[in-house]
């Protein structure tokens, strides 16, 4: 949030800078700001939680999300080589060999696993799993394990491809014989007796088919409209793509044959599609790529998912999923058509400079250092749509199906849906400094330390009381609001989960969830109330977000940049290899973090010594700190003198350093 030192004391400004201490996230102060409620509305609306949002104030980075809707941070300058579209989650591998989701990620996330996902060729997506085959022939999966189908058989090795089903996974090896896990017993695991020579499978629901090496298909799984039996007397084939209860195949000529269910068409290939090099299916469509770099679609299309977009062309990879296409182009971008209910036909956004995300029962988004915002996930409302132009953006917050956000000139944007009013922002609202939203009804801090709410009010949850004021902080979700004022005290309004603890007070931060309210207290632990508990030992905790869900997520964010996340069945995964988390949000079935971004730095002789170029943010001392390994334990910091000045841009030169490999690794830390 911009600083105003025409309006605030220096001790409220010297508050702020205390609050976003602790080099990469924000820490609340034990003693209040002798500058009265005016320094304390500044300082702790600069972090303000809204929905369980939170703001990193600098520096920037990029967004990692886990739980129901993925989004994978994608570098600038990554190339995507490849595409394949679970039922809800797709995947894409870079030319790296590492992987990018997003999409409907209901189970243990992708990030999860990504530091092992390198050296990756190919990848595939079931219902709610997914597996990657590494360069060397080696299989990981990751994802619901309900059946099993995230256990690789040990020593599993010499796979040249992989698909996944139903709570099964397939692998085929280089001897052309098939392994399956997952599902044990089940039909679509019973491999035909005497399986050998396959060159090819393909999964995607109960039933798979394989290729021989003589152009023959073989198939097994369910069967109730023949899918799995290929049509007598088919050969050539070079491809196969399975749907809910239909197929297809390639042959040399490219030309396609389809059989099984064809209730909506699915297998009616159009006379038009001829010298195809490549075909998907969905659940109930087929697609096809011809050689020209077009696409074709057919079957079910009530979601789009059979209408490629008008103009498509240098096409070169298609995947479908149930009820979503996807295509890659030659220049790398992808462009997706169909049901976007997790935001799966959305193209992956290079989220990186992020400073604040929010993320709500389904959607969520992000505030990129420019002022501007990048949304995904569900958007039948247009609520992951932000409205063009909307730039100087300093926060955001996220309801149900609509979005709100608050500019620097303390005005507020709101869009998405308004069935109860929520999108009406007061014509009066020009001094905003934070910003709510609950389910169906929004919330917004004034300068004054007053509260103003419109949108629907069944519960009450528009009716602050009567002469709340000195408030710094806000909070919504649901039908209830929350307020945190100058004094430490909280008070709430609307249908909450539970009263406000008996003597609570020195708190710092107030986080609103569908079933639990959290609350930060001065000393770094946390109070909760409602339907949630506190971890044994929390403490040392920055910042906090309660989410929704069955589960009634809640994340921590703690001094050493690391979180801790619980819910009623224990922790939740949280992503393995990312810390220096700087922010954090919890939605209806998700969570995001901004990550301080590690920077690999290419070191070049300028004016004969190796320089390094550093970006700093105003008013914070920063330490600069190098190892030769990304992963090593032990990280150097640079000799005193050679950080740059404070909101510099510095060339610094690090030749006094002595010799070492020419690629090092660079992170830019601010002092406690």
């Amino acid at each position: 949030m911009t600083d105003k030192p025409a309006r605030h004391t220096p001790e409220a400004q010297q508050n702020v800078r205390r609050l976003l201490c602790a080099a990469r996230y924000i820490r609340a102060r034990k003693d209040r700001s002798p500058a009265g409620p005016a320094g304390c509305l500044l300082a702790i609306a600069v972090f303000a939680m809204v929905v369980a949002t939170s703001r990193a104030a600098a520096p920037s980075g990029p967004v990692v999300g886990w739980g129901d809707t993925a989004i994978s941070y994608v570098p600038p300058g990554t190339v995507l080589t490849n595409i394949v579209a679970g039922w809800d989650l797709n995947l894409a591998i870079t030319s790296r060999g590492d992987v990018v989701a997003w999409g409907h990620n209901s189970s243990p996330p992708i990030a999860a696993v990504a530091p092992a996902l390198s050296n990756i060729v190919a990848a595939a997506g079931g219902q709610y799993h997914s597996a990657a085959l590494r360069a060397d022939g080696t299989v990981l999966a990751w994802g619901s394990n309900s059946q099993g189908q995230t256990n690789v058989p040990p020593g599993l090795s010499n796979v040249v491809a992989v698909t996944a089903g139903n709570s099964y996974c397939e692998a085929l090896k280089a001897d052309g014989t098939v392994v399956t896990w997952g599902l044990a017993g089940s039909v679509q695991t019973a491999l035909p007796p005497g399986l050998s020579n396959i060159v090819a499978i393909k999964s995607l629901v109960n039933h798979t088919l394989a290729v021989k090496a003589d152009g023959t298909v073989i198939g097994w799984g369910f069967n109730t409209y023949g899918q799995a039996t290929a049509p007598p007397g088919l050969s050539n084939v070079i491809a196969v793509a399975v749907g809910n209860a239909h197929s297809l195949a390639l042959r040399r000529d490219g030309t396609v044959l389809a059989w099984g269910a064809d209730n909506y068409g699915q297998t009616n290939v159009p006379p038009e599609v001829t010298n195809v090099v490549a075909i998907a299916a969905g659940f109930n469509h087929s697609v096809a790529l011809l050689a020209n770099g077009t696409v074709r679609a057919w079957g079910y299309d009530l979601d789009g998912e059979a209408t490629p977009p008008s103009g498509l062309s240098n096409v070169v990879a298609i995947t479908a999923g149930a009820l979503h296409t996807l295509a890659l182009k030659s220049d790398g971008t992808i462009v997706g058509w169909g049901d976007g209910a997790f935001g799966q036909c959305l193209a992956p956004e290079r989220l990186s400079d992020c400073t604040w995300v929010s993320a709500g029962a389904n959607h969520s988004l992000a505030v990129r250092s420019d002022g501007t915002v990048v949304g995904w996930g569900p958007n039948n409302s247009g609520q992951a749509t932000p409205p063009a132009n909307l730039t100087n953006v300093i926060a955001v917050a996220v309801g149900a199906s609509n979005s709100l956000a608050l500019k620097s000139d303390g005005s507020v944007v709101a869009w998405g849906f308004n069935g109860s009013g929520q999108a009406d922002v007061p014509n009066d609202l020009t001094d905003a400094v934070a910003v709510a939203s609950g389910s169906f009804h929004c919330a917004a801090l004034r300068k004054n330390g007053t509260v103003v709410c419109w949108g629907a009010n069944d519960s009450g949850q528009t009716n602050p009381p009567v002469g709340l004021s000195h408030v710094v902080q806000i909070a919504a979700s649901a039908a209830y609001t929350l307020a945190l004022t100058s004094g430490g005290q909280v008070f709430e309004w609307g249908m909450s989960p539970a009263a406000v603890p008996a003597g609570l007070s020195n708190v710092v931060q107030i986080a609103a969830g569908f079933q639990a309210c959290l609350a930060l207290k001065a000393d770094g632990t946390v109070v909760g109330w409602g339907d949630t508990f506190i971890p044994a030992g929390l403490k040392e905790v920055t910042a906090i977000a309660a989410g929704g869900g069955s589960a009634g997520h809640n994340l921590a964010l703690h001094q050493d940049g690391t979180i801790t996340s619980w819910e009623w069945h224990g922790n939740e995964v949280l992503p393995v290899g990312v810390t220096n988390y700087i922010a954090v949000a919890a939605g209806g079935n998700n969570s995001l973090a901004i990550s301080y971004e590690l920077r690999r730095i290419h070191l070049s002789a300028v004016g004969g010594g190796t320089v390094l170029r550093f970006s700093t943010f105003p008013a914070y001392q920063y330490i600069a700190t190098f190892s030769d390994d990304l992963t090593a334990n032990e990280w150097f910091a640079l000799p005193n003198g050679m950080v740059p000045g404070d909101g510099s841009d510095a060339l610094l030169s690090i030749a006094s350093l002595g010799a070492g490999p020419p690629v090092r690794f660079y992170r830019v830390s601010r002092l406690r």
